[in-house]
């Protein structure tokens, strides 16, 4: 079963909260639910609910913890992940419950999970989003990946954000050994590149965890030389920044009105974060792109953007 196969169906939806990427990714997918005559709601925390009613003002939204990773910014993500292990299942305990609690009062026909690993139920078809079937992780941690698909198994269907030759995510969205997996393509808030006149050079896109989306804008001008350039940024409202005279700041608290500055951008300057890889090939943009130190799925996707240069939607 694909997106375009679900109609007429009151859907549960919910994304994790790491940055912006799994809010991002799934507009377009509860863009087609929408075009499918579903009825979509959409469990989230707040910083979420602001982002998605910038694009469905009309939909009904239902309180939803998140996972509130926290993160030292020493670049070593395992070990912050694994000092959290007490809250991260925790949190899944919590989501599991409140799914259960919410389809017992209301009636739900569907789930979608883009990530969050206790949002399904045993009593309604439950889907998992993801474009990592395996996890950029190394031999030694094989267990975790062990786990990962142990928890992929309680869903009844795993919706792969790529196509079935792994072309944008590579040896993360490999097959698994797993009874009902679909390819579903590319999924971006973006439907296509609207070719407006060029306002900005650059774009510089903050996002991600704190307080690495707080170093990001200064790791990026230690790097690149802006002058006599025109920069817009685009920054979460969380992330305070100094004025800068060629540099004009965009707080993120419309994602619709902001994506304006993607469509009037030369380049595009981001972290390299698979829905930003996925934006970029709608958006057939030219960019330049940071991994997060430690990060090694985005170190992962960053080298193989650069040895493969995709840059459009075929």
């Amino acid at each position: 079963m694909n997106v375009t196969e679900v109609k007429n169906k009151t859907v549960l939806y919910a994304a994790l909260d790491w940055g912006f990427g799994h809010v991002t990714r799934s507009i377009g997918i509860i863009r087609e639910l929408i075009e499918h005559q579903n009825n979509v709601i959409i469990a989230c925390n707040s910083e979420q609910e602001d982002l998605f009613k910038s694009y469905f003002p009309d939909l009904k939204f239902e309180f939803l913890e998140g996972y509130n990773f926290q993160f030292s910014g020493s670049g070593n993500w395992s070990f912050d992940l694994w000092k959290q292990r007490k809250s991260f299942f925790s949190t899944i305990k919590s989501e599991n419950e409140f799914v259960a609690k919410y389809c017992e009062e209301n009636k739900i026909d569907f789930i979608i999970s883009d990530h969050r690993y206790g949002f399904y139920s045993l009593n309604i078809p439950s889907v998992f989003i993801t474009h990592q079937l395996h996890l950029p992780l190394s031999r030694l941690y094989f267990f975790v990946q062990n786990w990962h698909e142990k928890q992929l198994r309680k869903f009844n269907l795993l919706w792969i954000l790529d196509d079935e030759n792994s072309s944008l995510a590579g040896k993360l969205s490999n097959i698994i050994k797993y009874k009902n997996i679909k390819y579903i393509g590319l999924k971006s808030r973006f439907e296509t590149n609207l070719n407006l006149d060029i306002k900005y050079d650059y774009l510089i896109v903050i996002s991600g965890p704190k307080p690495y989306s707080e170093q990001f804008l200064e790791e990026v001008k230690l790097k690149i030389d802006f002058s006599n350039k025109k920069v817009a940024v685009l920054h979460p409202t969380s992330v305070l920044l100094e004025k800068n005279a060629n540099f004009d700041f965009y707080p993120a608290t419309n994602l619709k009105e902001n994506d304006m500055l993607f469509y009037e951008s030369e380049t595009i300057i981001s972290r390299s974060g698979y829905s930003t890889l996925m934006d970029l090939k709608f958006l057939n943009k030219k960019a330049i792109l940071f991994p997060t130190t430690g990060q090694k799925e985005q170190e992962y996707l960053h080298e193989l953007w650069n040895k493969n240069k995709i840059s459009k939607v075929n």
